[in-house]
Formats: structure tokens, C-alpha cells, sequence
């Protein structure tokens, strides 16, 4: 998608962009909060994900309305929009039927990095984990 039009449509879904050059954007928290982003792509939340795009329960779950919602972007930094913008599907979002999410762990939103659809074969425990990191990366995000 073209960038003036992801724009669009993170304004649309409202998103906020955040200015890097701007003397209250905390550099030191943005780069805490990306960090704390990446422990997920080590977490297996179990999505199989098959050719047609479906997962195990039948549907693409959590990534149903990632084009709808621009991905559930909250809050965007001004110099990452171009690289979301190019893998933007104007169709599925960043959603894709052969590898799901194509945005990198440290580009993707609080709600897709802990939303998880299979709560039956994970332990309790886990769950409650990922709602207490959910929490967390929330009230970092609020500090951009």
C-alpha cells in the first residue's frame, strides 16, 4: 500500500503517529517497549496455520480483522510507517495465507503479539502470563 494511504488508514482506525523529532518522544522508553516485544517471538502459541489460511478452529481467529483495524496499531512511530505501509494488504492487513503475520515481532501490536485463540491446550498459567505482559507492553505504549 502506498504510504499516504496506510496513513489514511491508521487515521481511519485511530491510530496515533507519534513524531520522533519531537521533544517529548522518549527514545529511551520506545526502545524498551520494542525490546520487551521480541521475548514473544520466542512464546509458540500453537496457530498452525494451513494453505487456505485457516487455522485449527476454522477460521483465521485473531487475524480475522487485521486489514479492518490496520493490524490493531494504537500508536505508530513516524519512521516505521513506510515499512508497515509496503507489506500492508489491502485485502488481509499484514495477514498472510502461507505464513500468517508478516510484520516482525517488534513492529506488531500489543493486542496481535498476546492474543491467543487455543486457551484449552495451554496451561492456565501461561494465560495468565501473557495477560500480565499484555498489561505491561500497554503501559509502555502509553509513554511514546
Amino acid at each position: 500500500m502506498e504510504r499516504n494511504q496506510f496513513i489514511e488508514k491508521l487515521k481511519y482506525c485511530g491510530c496515533h503517529i507519534k513524531n520522533r523529532t519531537d521533544p517529548l518522544f522518549d527514545e529511551i522508553y520506545y526502545s524498551d517497549f520494542q525490546a520487551s516485544k521480541t521475548f514473544f517471538e520466542k512464546l509458540d502459541f500453537d496457530c498452525r496455520i494451513d494453505e487456505n489460511g485457516r487455522c485449527k478452529a476454522g477460521t483465521r481467529c485473531c487475524c480475522d480483522n487485521c486489514f479492518d483495524n490496520a493490524g490493531y496499531l494504537r500508536k505508530v512511530v513516524d519512521t516505521d510507517i513506510t515499512k508497515y505501509a509496503r507489506v500492508f494488504n489491502t485485502k488481509t492487513g499484514f495477514w498472510r495465507a502461507d505464513k500468517g503475520c508478516v510484520l516482525p515481532h517488534k513492529l506488531r501490536s500489543v493486542t496481535c503479539l498476546t492474543t491467543h485463540c487455543n486457551h484449552e491446550k495451554v496451561p492456565r498459567g501461561f494465560s495468565i502470563m501473557i495477560s500480565m505482559m499484555r498489561e505491561n507492553l500497554r503501559i509502555k505504549s502509553m509513554r511514546i
